[in-house]
């Protein structure tokens, strides 16, 4: 399976960056946090949950938008980009 996503982002890779490639193929999915390793990093958000969405979620250099996808459900707005 390695094998044919390798060959799939490299074939990709003719017509789009190589992060578009790998997020095409799921390849070099990260994870970098948790939502309590968020919340300690940035306090305010630990009263909002799924029900009580905090505003606005804009992250700048979403890569495959794992991580994003993760969290988004507890805003009311997200805005991703790479």
């Amino acid at each position: 399976q390695s094998i044919l996503k390798d060959m799939a982002a490299s074939f990709l890779r003719n017509f789009m960056s190589l992060t578009d490639a790998n997020g095409y193929t799921n390849r070099g999915e990260m994870f970098v946090f948790s939502w309590d390793q968020l919340v300690k990093l940035a306090p305010h958000l630990k009263e909002f949950n799924h029900e009580n969405k905090a505003g606005k979620l804009l992250d700048i250099g979403a890569g495959d938008g794992s991580i994003t996808a993760r969290i988004a459900s507890r805003f009311n707005e997200v805005v991703a980009t790479e």
